[in-house]
């Protein structure tokens, strides 16, 4: 598999991930809003999503896509992975999402192993 398919699986991956954080949440728009206002602001402020989990992978998949991946495939590969972010930290404004992205965050991560392993990347 060439590293542009194994770039747009992982896409694809991190896409599903962000939806499936997002189902997560509650059907109330202004929850995730309120939640971030009662919040630590440090915390709000910075790009923890709050579940480490996810917030190691995060880490791990930023690092590789800044050090490893060349500029062609970058740019669409960082537009997903922010999407996924921000879809996290929505979903782990509530409870009910809380509880579900340890695994979510798990999944993304042994996708991410595979699918980044021809840039040397290390998750």
């Amino acid at each position: 598999m060439t590293n542009y398919k194994l770039a747009c699986l992982l896409a694809a991956c991190l896409l599903g991930a962000s939806l499936a954080g997002a189902a997560c949440s509650s059907g109330d728009p202004t929850a995730g809003a309120q939640s971030k206002a009662a919040a630590d602001p440090k915390a709000a402020s910075s790009d923890s999503v709050g579940v480490a989990e996810c917030d190691q992978y995060l880490a791990a998949y930023e690092s590789c896509l800044k050090d490893k991946v060349p500029a062609a495939a970058r740019d669409m590969m960082r537009s997903s992975f922010e999407s996924t972010r921000a879809s996290w930290r929505q979903a782990a404004a509530t409870p009910e999402g809380r509880a579900g992205l340890a695994t979510a965050c798990k999944t993304a991560r042994d996708a991410a192993r595979q699918a980044m392993s021809p840039y040397g990347c290390q998750f």
